[in-house]
């Protein structure tokens, strides 16, 4: 071990001790700020659910309900990107503003759910 790695060995520790962040997303900060900047708008100028769920769809993406929290996914897979809370929006704006989302289960999978449009 060198020196240096026994001076972060404390803060290395700290670290591994936090509780994981279920909307910690899976991207880098510099990606983060991008989706950011190219989803927001499309989220805020949505006039509704199928709205907003199209014209994700069109860029490849899909809002996925997964164990209580709204993801941003891709269309062609079931793997999430990042929370929309992370995005700038939670799911409480979002249906104080579109409605209530009409969110259809997922067979086999309790807590995961889709969007239906």
């Amino acid at each position: 071990m060198t020196h240096e790695d026994a001076m972060n060995a404390p803060q290395a520790e700290t670290l591994a001790a936090l509780p994981v962040d279920p909307d910690a997303p899976t991207l880098d900060c510099e990606t983060s700020v991008l989706m950011r900047r190219w989803i927001r708008p499309l989220v805020e100028q949505a006039s509704g659910w199928t709205a907003l769920a199209e014209d994700l769809s069109r860029r490849g993406y899909a809002l996925r309900f997964r164990e209580g929290r709204l993801w941003l996914g891709r269309v062609d897979t079931d793997d999430v990107i990042c929370t929309m809370r992370h995005l700038g929006t939670t799911t409480r704006d979002l249906a104080e503003r579109l409605g209530r989302p009409a969110v259809r289960p997922m067979p086999g999978k309790p807590t995961w759910g889709e969007l239906r449009v």
